[in-house]
Protein backbone atom coordinates (compact mmCIF):
# COMPACT_ATOMS: atom_id res chain seq x y z
CA UNK A 1 0.00 0.00 0.00
CA UNK A 2 2.80 2.34 0.67
CA UNK A 3 4.33 1.89 -3.26
CA UNK A 4 0.78 2.55 -4.40
CA UNK A 5 0.74 6.08 -2.20
CA UNK A 6 4.00 6.82 -3.31
CA UNK A 7 3.26 6.62 -6.82
CA UNK A 8 -0.20 8.42 -7.00
CA UNK A 9 1.69 11.44 -4.95
CA UNK A 10 2.28 13.51 -8.34
CA UNK A 11 -1.56 12.91 -9.21
CA UNK A 12 -2.84 13.83 -5.84
CA UNK A 13 -4.18 17.34 -6.68
CA UNK A 14 -6.04 15.72 -9.86
CA UNK A 15 -7.30 12.70 -7.31
CA UNK A 16 -8.84 15.11 -4.77
CA UNK A 17 -10.46 16.77 -7.76
CA UNK A 18 -11.88 13.52 -9.16
CA UNK A 19 -13.08 12.67 -5.65
CA UNK A 20 -15.47 15.35 -6.33
CA UNK A 21 -17.38 13.95 -8.71
CA UNK A 22 -16.37 9.89 -9.00
CA UNK A 23 -15.66 7.46 -6.38
CA UNK A 24 -12.56 5.74 -6.18
CA UNK A 25 -11.02 2.62 -4.71
CA UNK A 26 -7.92 0.67 -3.96
CA UNK A 27 -8.04 -3.29 -3.96
CA UNK A 28 -5.72 -5.40 -1.74
CA UNK A 29 -5.05 -9.30 -2.84
CA UNK A 30 -2.82 -11.40 -0.60
CA UNK A 31 -2.16 -14.82 -0.88
CA UNK A 32 -0.68 -16.88 1.87
CA UNK A 33 0.51 -20.50 1.64
CA UNK A 34 1.88 -20.85 5.26
CA UNK A 35 0.76 -17.69 8.69
CA UNK A 36 -1.36 -15.02 7.52
CA UNK A 37 1.09 -12.04 8.67
CA UNK A 38 -1.61 -9.69 10.05
CA UNK A 39 -2.53 -6.41 8.46
CA UNK A 40 -1.92 -3.07 9.92
CA UNK A 41 -1.43 1.09 8.76
CA UNK A 42 0.76 3.05 10.61
CA UNK A 43 -0.43 6.94 11.47
CA UNK A 44 1.47 8.26 7.95
CA UNK A 45 -0.61 5.84 5.85
CA UNK A 46 -3.57 6.27 7.36
CA UNK A 47 -3.43 10.13 6.81
CA UNK A 48 -2.24 9.94 3.27
CA UNK A 49 -5.52 7.43 2.51
CA UNK A 50 -7.47 10.09 4.29
CA UNK A 51 -6.61 12.49 1.90
CA UNK A 52 -7.27 10.53 -0.52
CA UNK A 53 -10.56 9.30 0.52
CA UNK A 54 -10.24 5.59 -1.27
CA UNK A 55 -12.92 3.14 -0.81
CA UNK A 56 -11.13 -0.41 0.44
CA UNK A 57 -11.62 -3.76 -0.47
CA UNK A 58 -9.26 -6.45 1.27
CA UNK A 59 -9.33 -10.08 -0.12
CA UNK A 60 -6.96 -12.18 2.02
CA UNK A 61 -6.48 -15.78 1.11
CA UNK A 62 -5.06 -18.64 2.90
CA UNK A 63 -3.71 -21.60 1.11
CA UNK A 64 -2.76 -24.18 3.30
CA UNK A 65 -3.50 -27.51 2.47
CA UNK A 66 -2.34 -30.36 4.56
CA UNK A 67 -1.41 -32.34 0.74
CA UNK A 68 2.40 -31.71 -0.20
CA UNK A 69 3.34 -29.95 -3.15
CA UNK A 70 5.77 -32.83 -4.17
CA UNK A 71 2.97 -35.89 -4.29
Amino acid sequence: MRDVLEQLKVCSPTITDLRATVDGGMQLIGYFYTDYPGFGLDHETLSELGQLRPGIDCDFYYLYSEKREDS
